[in-house]
């Protein structure tokens, strides 16, 4: 190569600085456009796609998840392999560019900030964990694509369900002849106590289908606040109610903001003595279910960095939320709710 030719490339091994930096970026630069196009692309989709695969909760899925990391694994060494090669010195704008494009692919995995649902509180807007009991089996197929699945729980011993049972978040601990079993909640609501079991006998089977799993945006707020009728996941950190686990996640809709004066007068929810009409779920409210606002007079007044909210099941036992635990902060809000991305058929933004 030529002195002329040097000063316009940059040595080899800056090739492959850029195709650690940016997927195929040094074959781009380089003139091969195309095959850096098709680089870039396939190791994000493989490496965005394995990691969603492994926050989906089923070892089915955490496997192909592995699977496919292997595979982008791979990937990259050969693409870092061929990123040895003369790259055109880039001008001012070039950099910036190459600057811009880079801070895109590294933002490229804010949607994998998660929540899920648990229970039913944001229904009919997101859906909690369902079970059925009875039987039926379930295929690959089911608890990878549609987050169904067979559960069994067996007796570990013989003898009677002895009290007191214990709530440990979703999970209930007893005893049985002085063995210790733990079983989640909706299987021991049919367990009878003080019924007589032998060893190996079924205390509950049924299929069992996943909860919604949230890509939250924890960016949404950078440039502006939450804003009313945001879906929005937060931490319970801070929150003094007895039924609120500490250092859960939790997720409800925004209803008031700094500022505003809150009541209810069923069926409507109050801000400034205004009802808030949309979206249409907030005209259900009374004051049976209300918590801190379950009569006429009491209201709740939020302060400069105060969120007041609600879960869009208001009803009886719907949602435990801002009518019973008051306002949360600002700074535990993690990020706005921007979509379903498991179970596969629940797939879809969130509004």
């Amino acid at each position: 190569m030529d002195m002329s030719r040097k000063k316009e490339v940059y040595p080899r091994w800056i090739g492959i600085i850029f195709g650690l930096l940016l997927p195929g970026s040094a074959h781009y630069l380089s003139g091969a456009k195309t095959a850096g196009l098709a680089w870039l692309a396939v190791i994000t989709v493989m490496s965005t796609g394995s990691s969603i695969l492994i926050l989906v909760p089923s070892s089915a899925s955490i496997q192909a998840g592995l699977a496919g990391t292997l595979v982008a694994v791979v990937l990259n060494l050969v693409m870092i392999a061929t990123s040895y090669r003369p790259v055109k010195r880039l001008s001012f704008k070039g950099w910036a560019g190459v600057i811009g494009c880079l801070l895109l692919y590294t933002l490229r995995l804010e949607p994998l900030q998660t929540a899920s649902v648990s229970a039913d509180s944001m229904a009919p807007t997101l859906q909690g964990l369902r079970t059925e009991k009875g039987d039926e089996q379930t295929t690959y197929w089911d608890r990878v694509v549609r987050g169904r699945s067979y559960q069994e729980f067996k007796t570990e011993a013989t003898g009677t369900v002895e009290g007191p049972a214990r709530l440990d978040g979703e999970n209930v601990t007893f005893s049985i002849s002085n063995v210790t079993h733990r079983v989640p909640s909706y299987a021991f609501s049919f367990t009878n106590m003080w019924q007589h079991y032998d060893e190996g006998d079924v205390l509950w089977s049924g299929t069992v289908t996943a909860q919604d799993y949230l890509a939250v945006n924890p960016y949404a707020y950078i440039l502006h606040p939450p804003r009313r009728g945001d879906v929005i996941a937060f931490l319970t950190d801070g929150i003094e109610h007895p039924a609120v686990n500490p250092g859960a996640t939790y997720v409800k809709r925004v209803a008031g903001v700094p500022g505003d004066r809150i009541r209810i007068e069923p069926p409507s929810i109050l801000i400034n003595g205004k009802p808030l009409v949309e979206p249409e779920i907030f005209q259900h409210f009374s004051y049976e279910h209300a918590g801190l606002l379950s009569n006429p007079t009491n209201y709740i007044k939020l302060a400069q960095g105060e969120y007041f909210v609600v879960g869009d099941n208001t009803g009886f036992r719907g949602s435990l939320d801002g009518r019973y635990f008051g306002a949360i902060r600002e700074e535990s809000i993690v990020g706005k709710v921007k979509s379903i991305y498991w179970p596969l058929p629940r797939i879809g933004g969130v509004e």
